[in-house]
């Protein structure tokens, strides 16, 4: 199986929110992808033949489950995807993927279990039964237990709660009083109108809504949990949007702006591209929406639907930006068809629609990748004649395309000819390199390149200096790790 192994491009490796999208139909079939930055996915070899992924959740993450397609939310995920034999380790609990079921092992956690599907912590189910039994002096029960539950315990909790439709709208205002840090968190306020949306309180609903409109809270996926789309006609679930639309639209303000982006959202996540369309139609058909559903296509590898998308917003001239331009580009290097997607440039510029750097940087990284360094260098060329200068993204895309491809020499002449071109950006690019030197274990060249720097009067980084003693040392190389210590706390008390 190829497993996005350092795909250094297009992931934060400290810390981003990605969702992975898998179909109940297909489970060979998975994707990755980053707000921010433009799309990543790849398909992974078939479940039956054990190959998937592992991945660091943090406490609290949640597994959720919507009309034959389950997706998984990564929160303050630490980037590390490797091969792994069968399962994703969540915390304490594992939750098994067999051919077609996904469950939760609950040998390695104990707890009450809650249904087939989820096993709750002790503490997690105490703070549960306080509010299930909502006595009088429910709030100081909780502050004897919860003061110091961290945002995605808090978060496990209501998503039990509401699944329980247990009112909780007294817990809400506990959680705004004793953890106020939170009382504007996206998620905790969209749990709580997803509680009264449950319950059938709508007055409750429209209170909360004012209430975040006038604090200029936004909304979340989260806000809509109560919708059932599995259940019902295509009708039915028209008249569903529709009243929510309504509700935004009553309210209006950053509630509306953003409860209307993430239903669009929620139900993309669903498959539901149909019913996402009839939004834009009830609502408006801005660029934000529009990309939603470019990305969520091509997640799902359906690139010729974006495609045809994309071509109909040019012909009923809506207006567009690169993001959803970006994302397509960046999905059709992934599937290595490099020719198509640097031809999509001058199809913006054909659509009034002007590429940006990152549009440019996209292909400049898969170029190098492929080999094409001669593209590479064309593609440049044409950002600069439309004006757009080179950022440092722009040079650590040349160099990590060309380190991607190992071919390391032709990094090595970039770094040097283009630090003479551009002395400002001279430190960024050395220290990109020699990073990426010691993340693929070549230490000695990261050491003369370290000594390099020092020849050129350039600004090493203290993390990447570092990393290289540490690595040296660790490796039987002390006297090598002893020389760069010595010149860097050389340069130190120089400077």
């Amino acid at each position: 199986m190829n497993v996005l192994r350092n795909p250094r491009y297009h992931l934060n490796p400290r810390n981003f929110r990605c969702t992975c999208f898998s179909h109940a139909s297909d489970p060979s079939y998975s994707a990755l992808s980053s707000p921010g930055y433009p799309l990543i996915h790849r398909n992974f070899g078939s479940i039956s033949s054990r190959s998937s992924l592992l991945c660091n959740f943090s406490i609290g993450s949640n597994l959720f489950f919507h009309s034959g397609i389950s997706y998984y939310d990564f929160d303050s995920f630490r980037y590390n995807l490797v091969k792994y034999s069968g399962y994703f380790r969540l915390c304490s609990t594992s939750v098994v993927i067999n051919d077609d079921v996904i469950s939760i092992d609950k040998s390695e956690k104990k707890g009450e279990n809650l249904g087939d599907d989820v096993v709750l912590s002790p503490v997690i189910t105490g703070i549960i039964d306080i509010v299930k039994n909502d006595e009088v002096n429910m709030e100081s029960k909780l502050d004897l237990v919860g003061l110091n539950l961290s945002k995605w315990s808090i978060i496990e909790v209501f998503d039990v709660l509401n699944r329980l439709k247990v009112p909780a709208l007294r817990f809400f205002d506990w959680i705004r009083n004793a953890h106020s840090k939170y009382s504007r968190n996206a998620d905790l306020c969209s749990l709580a109108l997803d509680n009264c949306a449950r319950l059938g309180d709508f007055s409750a609903l429209r209170s909360l809504l004012k209430d975040f409109r006038n604090k200029k809270i936004c909304l979340s996926e989260k806000a809509f949990g109560f919708l059932n789309f599995s259940d019902g006609s295509n009708e039915d679930a028209k008249k569903s949007i529709i009243e929510i639309v309504g509700f935004l639209n009553e309210v209006g303000g950053s509630c509306r702006s953003s409860g209307i982006h993430s239903l669009i959202t929620m139900i993309c996540s669903l498959n539901l591209l149909d019913l996402a369309k009839f939004i834009l139609e009830i609502t408006e058909k801005k660029p934000s929406y529009y990309n939603i559903l470019v990305k969520h296509m091509c997640v799902k590898g359906h690139l010729e639907g974006a495609q045809e998308l994309l071509a109909e917003m040019s012909r009923q001239r809506r207006d567009t930006d690169s993001t959803a331009y970006n994302y397509l580009i960046s999905s059709l290097c992934m599937q290595g068809r490099i020719d198509e997607a640097c031809s999509i440039p001058n199809l913006m510029i054909d659509r009034r629609c002007s590429p940006n750097e990152l549009t440019y940087e996209i292909l400049i990284y898969f170029t190098c990748r492929y080999g094409r360094s001669d593209d590479a260098v064309d593609l440049y060329n044409k950002m600069l004649s439309r004006g757009i200068g080179p950022r440092l993204p722009t040079y650590s895309a040349f160099i990590r395309g060309y380190v991607g491809a190992d071919r390391f020499d032709e990094a090595y002449r970039y770094v040097v000819d283009a630090a003479e071109k551009d002395k400002l950006s001279a430190s960024h690019m050395y220290n990109v390199l020699t990073s990426l030197h010691i993340e693929h274990g070549d230490l000695v060249v990261a050491h003369k390149l370290i000594l390099e720097m020092f020849e050129k009067g350039l600004n090493i980084k203290f993390s990447v200096f570092r990393r290289a003693s540490r690595r040296l040392h660790k490796t039987g190389r002390s006297e090598l790790a002893k020389i760069l210590d010595s010149r860097y706390h050389s340069s130190v008390q120089e400077s």
